[in-house]
């Protein structure tokens, strides 16, 4: 096999490879819903940081789909904002 069709096929090979590693990645993340969400504010030492961590999580959710008016917002945000367990 010539040398150019090897890295031929290994570049394609870790091209399709990594591309299908961020595909399933991005499917978990999404199927989880606000779990990820909750968890990262869960995570967060202090009050204030929790309290930052909303903010910037309402951020994003606000401007994340600006063709869509914004509208994409974890499934259970406002149970998880008045809830102890955030």
């Amino acid at each position: 096999m010539p040398p150019w069709l090897a890295t031929a096929f290994g570049t394609t090979t870790a091209f399709f490879s990594g591309a299908i590693e961020v595909i399933l990645l991005l499917f978990l993340l999404l199927a989880t819903g606000d779990l990820f969400a909750r968890k990262l504010i869960r995570i967060t030492p202090g009050r204030d940081d929790k309290a930052e961590a909303r903010k910037i999580i309402d951020d994003v959710a606000e401007n994340a789909s600006p063709a869509a008016g914004g509208a994409w917002r974890p499934s259970c945000w406002s149970s998880c904002r008045t809830s102890a367990r955030c």
